[in-house]
C-alpha cells in the first residue's frame, strides 16, 4: 500500500531510481511526457507554463500532499526516538519562553 497516489515523478520515484543514470520521467508507456497532453508538464519550468498549466501543477502538488498525509502512519513517526527528542526540545523551549515572559 503506497503512501502516495497518482504515481510518476514523485518523491518515492526519486528514491527508487538508479541515481547513477539519468532517466526521463515517463508516463509508463515509454514515451516522454510533454506539457499539454493531460499529463504533468514536468519538463517546463513554472515561468513557462500557462496560467491554466500552473494551476494544474499546483492542484496536482496539493493532491500529492493530501495523498501523502492520508497514507502517513503518524504513530510510527511519533514513536521514533529523534521525533520524540525534537518534540521534547520544543516543549522545553516553550516552557522557557513562558517563564521568561513578563506577566502583566
Amino acid at each position: 500500500d503506497a503512501p502516495r497516489g497518482g504515481g510518476g515523478g514523485g518523491y518515492d520515484d526519486y528514491l527508487s531510481e538508479d541515481r547513477g543514470t539519468a532517466r526521463p520521467h515517463t508516463d509508463g508507456g515509454g514515451s516522454k511526457k510533454k506539457g499539454g497532453g493531460g499529463g504533468k508538464p514536468t519538463s517546463k519550468p513554472a515561468w513557462a507554463l500557462t496560467e491554466e498549466g500552473l494551476e494544474d501543477r499546483e492542484f496536482e502538488e496539493a493532491d500529492d500532499l493530501v495523498n501523502f498525509a492520508h497514507g502517513l502512519d503518524f504513530d510510527k513517526y511519533i514513536e521514533d526516538y529523534e521525533v520524540r527528542n525534537a518534540i521534547a526540545a520544543v516543549k522545553d523551549r516553550i516552557a522557557e519562553l513562558a517563564k521568561a515572559r513578563p506577566r502583566a
